[in-house]
């Protein structure tokens, strides 16, 4: 488990723990109004990598739909080639 602040939603706070034990960081803002309440980010962020366009994210502390906002949250990291491709070697390393 991560040093950092909860999430005040579960759902989020769920898919949150999920992209950190897959390697992402969830880093902490100092807030304020119409700014993330955190950033997310891709342990690999590569050029390689859809240009780096989901390399990084804000998570909204009160996003409309939590529920909705969390499965893009998992999207994000279930969706990534990257992710995906250093999952397959460490696998290989693994038999």
């Amino acid at each position: 488990m991560s040093k950092r602040k909860k999430h005040p939603n579960k759902h989020i706070e769920d898919a949150l723990r999920f992209i950190e034990s897959e390697g992402w960081t969830v880093e902490l803002t100092k807030g304020g109004s119409a700014h993330p309440w955190a950033n997310a980010k891709c342990p690999y962020n590569r050029r390689s990598c859809r240009n780096g366009m989901f390399c990084r994210f804000g998570v909204w502390g009160t996003p409309g739909n939590p529920e909705l906002f969390a499965k893009q949250i998992r999207s994000v990291v279930e969706k990534c080639v990257v992710h995906k491709q250093e999952k397959a070697k460490q696998a290989q390393k693994g038999q």
